[in-house]
């Protein structure tokens, strides 16, 4: 059996551009913001046309798993918040900021996260496969390191705890 797996990263062979067909929401913006506490941090964007993510550290405690309480991922955060409640975000996070259009972000890849309520079956499902990974006997394999690291980083990245507090007190919940 051969040791490679091919976890979600794009083949060379294909379409680098495929994007699939935008269509606006209804019920949410269809506008990407990000914000920063700092006019210098902005005019950085603009001036070298890019947004620099910052690692950022994640409470997993309610995941459960036994030796894993954080971890910590290169992240730029956007929301798609509705105008009427932009005061309160800038407020928390930053009076600076820039918008794009989800079409964009589509086009970037910029991945929503999913939120977990902490007693559903789908974050005891994660739970279990984590802990698999990470107590599996026969760790050290190419294949189990793979399969470990895109658990931890695919999982962890993009999914969150429904009402965890964040170190800025913020309510951590996808209603922006």
């Amino acid at each position: 059996m051969k040791d490679t797996l091919n976890l979600g990263k794009i083949n060379p062979n294909e379409q680098r551009n495929k994007v699939p067909k935008h269509i606006p929401s209804k019920v949410h913006p269809d506008t990407l913001f990000t914000f920063m506490t700092d006019f210098g941090f902005l005019l950085g964007c603009l001036e070298h046309k890019m947004l620099s993510p910052r690692y950022c550290e994640e409470d997993v405690r309610y995941l459960n798993l036994r030796r894993v309480k954080s971890l910590a991922y290169p992240m730029k955060c956007f929301c798609d918040i509705s105008l009427k409640k932009l005061k309160v975000h800038m407020d928390w996070y930053g009076d600076y900021g820039i918008a794009f259009s989800k079409e964009w972000g589509m086009r970037h890849n910029i991945q929503p996260v999913h939120y977990l309520n902490e007693e559903s079956d789908l974050r005891k499902d994660i739970t279990e496969v984590l802990k698999a990974a990470l107590n599996e006997e026969k760790a050290g394999s190419k294949t189990h390191e793979m399969l470990k690291n895109y658990l931890l980083h695919e999982l962890g990245q993009f999914t969150r705890n429904y009402t965890q507090t964040t170190k800025r007190g913020l309510l951590t919940t996808n209603k922006g």
